[in-house]
């Protein structure tokens, strides 16, 4: 069972009397997700990124880091020609840049289980700035955290300006439902 997180002082994500706490990332039960609009607005495309590696760091002074690298070669969108093409040079160019990762350097409580981030993104070799809002869970035994986010990023800042006759749409939503599981329970002692 989980619990939205009080704040960052909360024991559940600090662990009372540690001098820190590192989050590992739980991949199988995350998941990551786009979703974008093509053929002038009419037609929805989502897809799902599988290859996921993540850590989140709660230090003694409550200074939330994170980071998250997703495996560009994973994405799903339950078309194999479409997906061969997001992964050419007109987008994602996995050869060049097999990982799209986030990077996470300042958190802040904006309510009980809710929060504003920001940090950098990395997509297809550029990097820029990224904020958005989630939300935060933390399980009844301190152990477990849940993070939903969303946000909505212009890809062609990243230089995936590829839209043939104008037809898919500069803004795709990104959202992300992540779990993270305590890595160093004995440092940091039950709750």
């Amino acid at each position: 069972m989980f619990t939205k997180a009080q704040g960052l002082r909360d024991p559940a994500m600090t662990r009372e009397g540690a001098t820190g706490v590192t989050w590992g990332l739980d991949a199988t039960a995350s998941r990551v997700e786009i979703t974008a609009k093509t053929y002038w607005g009419l037609v929805t495309v989502r897809g799902r990124f599988s290859g996921l590696a993540g850590r989140a760091t709660v230090p003694a002074d409550s200074r939330i880091t994170a980071e998250l690298t997703i495996d560009a070669d994973s994405l799903d969108t339950g078309n194999d020609k479409r997906d061969k093409h997001l992964r050419s040079a007109d987008f994602f160019d996995v050869k060049r840049h097999p990982y799209l990762r986030l990077a996470i350097d300042e958190v802040a409580l904006t309510g009980t289980g809710t929060f504003t981030a920001r940090g950098t993104m990395t997509v297809a070799g550029r990097t820029r700035p990224v904020s958005f809002d989630g939300d935060i869970a933390v399980s009844t035994d301190g152990c477990r955290a849940e993070v939903r986010a969303a946000a909505k990023i212009d890809r062609t800042t990243f230089g995936l300006d590829h839209s043939p006759l104008g037809m898919i749409r500069r803004t795709v939503k990104g959202s992300a439902h992540l779990f993270f599981s305590a890595e160093n329970p004995d440092t940091a002692g039950a709750r």
